[in-house]
């Protein structure tokens, strides 16, 4: 899966500079700071799916939500105010309780 591995490291070269791109002296600080930690939360659950050799099933439907991730990371940087479709809500929801069961 070298294909993977590059992506990810291209993903991890960019939150890591993201993060270096915001202080806390900004107003909106703890927003950036709030969508950097979920974008790196799903980095994180990216890698370690592929460390354990997922399903490619699984771990597209992983790369969907770090994709929304990042996409949500560079909104906030631009001021913007990402949202979640109504379906995405659903389905975090579900993810959510699929997590307190575990």
């Amino acid at each position: 899966m070298p294909d993977i591995t590059d992506l990810l490291n291209k993903i991890r070269v960019k939150l890591d500079f993201f993060r270096e791109t915001f202080s806390e002296d900004e107003s909106n600080f703890d927003r950036k700071l709030l969508a950097w930690r979920q974008a790196e939360t799903r980095y994180h659950r990216s890698q370690r799916l592929v460390d354990l050799g997922a399903p490619l099933l699984i771990l597209n439907l992983e790369f969907v939500w770090l994709s929304v991730m990042l996409d949500h990371m560079r909104m906030v940087s631009l001021g913007i105010e990402p949202v979640f479709t109504q379906e995405q809500q659903e389905e975090l929801a579900e993810l959510r309780e699929l997590e307190k069961g575990m």
